[in-house]
């Protein structure tokens, strides 16, 4: 195998890791009922996982992620952001369901953009598939309170979302 079709392997590999992840729990849509709160909580661990995650690879691999790609990925990181400050525990269910659907969006967006950079290597891409794990629970919740679309997607089981919380956190805590 070639230098460049070992690339072209991997990257598509990388690509479609949070899609495989998450197809090992796409059953329908079940799980643990979870709070308004919680899902705040893991709405921001998503981003501001993903937010020190990225800011890690350019530290630690200056150009990984390209150039172009950088401001549309900040862009989305900081949109998150502003709205998550908006969010509290005590919001109606239904209001917090509509921002959240604004940071689901946004971090989508980020997880896509990322599945696109090559050999992104570890610890890096695991926060970023801890991302991924985590994100539909963020979905599940808004799909439930706005009664927007038919549900698609499974939040993952509790032990394997506490698992991404705990990679998250450790993202984070690299980043400080």
């Amino acid at each position: 195998m070639t230098p460049a079709t070992r690339r072209r392997v991997l990257s598509t590999a990388i690509l479609f890791a949070p899609a495989a992840l998450l197809a090992g729990c796409a059953t329908g849509l079940t799980g643990p009922a979870v709070t308004p709160s919680q899902v705040i909580a893991d709405a921001g661990s998503i981003i501001n996982g993903l937010a020190a995650t990225v800011t890690q690879i350019n530290v630690a691999s200056p150009g990984l992620i390209p150039a172009a790609l950088l401001p549309q990925i900040q862009t989305y990181l900081t949109q998150a952001q502003a709205a998550l400050a908006s969010l509290s525990g005590s919001l109606p269910a239904q209001t917090s369901a509509v921002t959240l659907q604004q940071v689901e969006d946004d971090a989508q967006s980020v997880l896509t953009a990322l599945a696109g950079v090559p050999l992104i290597p570890p610890p890096y891409s695991t926060a970023i598939q801890a991302a991924a794990i985590l994100l539909p629970i963020v979905e599940v919740f808004v799909n439930q309170t706005l009664h927007t679309v038919a549900p698609t997607v499974a939040a993952p089981d509790p032990a394997r979302a506490n698992q991404a919380r705990a990679t998250l956190a450790a993202a984070i805590a690299r980043a400080h």
